[in-house]
């Protein structure tokens, strides 16, 4: 049976397939990428990633995700990190109706609120009135996932990829490899996100379904190759 290799952008699949649903958090990357593509064998799995950092005090969000990148690290999958940036940016108000701009609500305190807008946005006409923001981005994960996809359509014994991203900066990257001859299967995490784009350059699309990811989910404690037990994080059960 021909081997694929599987590169997964996990930013990506976070946002686009599990957040807000804690309870699928425990994915069990292998099943979960072989099952996607039942066609080739499975032959190594690459996660692209970057460590995040404690948002306020007692934020256990990196805990968590540690405790899961062993799990991954165990079952052979190569953890590919890039960073997280924070920026502090100036950016344009979508509306000036309180409600759609701040959260959580403020209370109304009689309109003070919203007369506070109202008075900003006639004060910056003709421009929008502006709010400054902290920004979080990842950085390198698009660059190494097309990097290591090249480097494999190159040099590695296979015949096909999986790439788990709605990420349609990877457009390049992907028509490359399939013009080297390999048979790329884009699996986008959310309908929304680049899959107009990574269509055309795809050798097949489909969306990560939520009925894949209830299939391929760990045992609650999972037992490492080395007999050490790790349990899944109680906010994700």
């Amino acid at each position: 049976m021909p081997v694929f290799n599987a590169y997964v952008d996990g930013f990506n699949l976070y946002m686009g397939a599990l957040k807000g649903r804690p309870e699928l958090k425990w994915l069990d990357l292998v099943a979960f990428c072989q099952a996607a593509r039942p066609d080739m064998q499975l032959g190594k799995i690459y996660f692209f990633t970057a460590a995040i950092s404690e948002k306020y005090p007692g934020d256990d969000a990196p805990r968590r995700q540690e405790k899961y990148l062993r799990v991954l690290k165990s079952q052979g999958i190569e953890i590919v990190k890039g960073k997280f940036q924070k920026n502090k940016r100036w950016l344009p108000l979508y509306s000036v109706a309180r409600r759609q701009v701040i959260e959580p609500i403020l209370p109304s305190w009689l309109g003070i609120t919203q007369l506070a807008i109202n008075s900003s946005a006639r004060a910056a006409r003709p421009y929008q009135p502006k709010v400054r923001i902290i920004e979080f981005k990842e950085k390198g994960s698009d660059v190494n996932l097309g990097s290591y996809l090249l480097r494999d359509a190159f040099t590695a014994d296979i015949s096909g990829a999986l790439v788990v991203t709605g990420d349609s900066d990877l457009v390049t990257p992907v028509l490359f490899a399939g013009q080297f001859g390999l048979d790329v299967k884009v699996l986008v995490p959310h309908r929304e996100h680049g899959s107009n784009h990574l269509r055309t350059c795809a050798s097949s699309l489909d969306y990560v379904h939520k009925s894949l990811l209830v299939s391929c989910q760990l045992q609650k404690t999972y037992v490492a190759p080395n007999g050490r037990h790790i349990v899944c994080p109680p906010e994700w059960t």
